[in-house]
């Protein structure tokens, strides 16, 4: 069965790490170990389902659509002290925003991905933060997001 997934993974995960505000993110096109991940981090496609139908009767093109769940992980150290830890936190969301801010800019306007997909949106994000596992003074914050993906295959 033809797709257009493992394409689309391939040309979201060279665009995202071509653009100058992710300098310093690691983007992976698949799922990675915690401690591969690095200080900043994107990972993409987990699991994916993919739903295609025939567009027409007569039509041998295929409509598909699937989700690629995904996540962005940032992680800042602190020094001891509730100032210097709260710091840490706001740091660590602030910075997981502007690599979401990127990634959603990077879907709105890459017109080049149009040859592998006609549309990406990003339909649902959750935040969650906590404590880096290993250095308990450290923080993370952590947004995982489902792209919502439309395309035309021709088998």
């Amino acid at each position: 069965m033809n797709t257009t997934l493992p394409t689309f993974l391939d040309a979201l995960q060279a665009a995202l790490a071509a653009r100058g505000g992710l300098a310093g993110v690691n983007v992976f096109s698949c799922p990675v170990d915690p401690e591969d991940m690095g200080k900043e981090a994107i990972e993409l496609a987990n699991e994916v389902t993919i739903d295609q139908v025939r567009e027409s009767m007569a039509s041998t093109v295929l409509s598909e659509t699937y989700e690629v769940t995904g996540a962005v992980l940032v992680h800042r150290t602190s020094k001891q002290g509730t100032g210097s830890i709260n710091n840490a936190a706001k740091a660590a969301r602030d910075r997981a925003h502007a690599i979401l801010e990127e990634l959603v800019d990077e879907i709105s306007t890459n017109d080049t991905m149009t040859g592998t997909v006609r549309d990406v949106t990003i339909t649902t994000h959750r935040w969650a933060q906590g404590m880096s596992p290993e250095n308990r003074l450290g923080r993370f914050a952590r947004v995982e997001f489902t792209l919502t993906v439309g395309a035309s295959v021709t088998p």
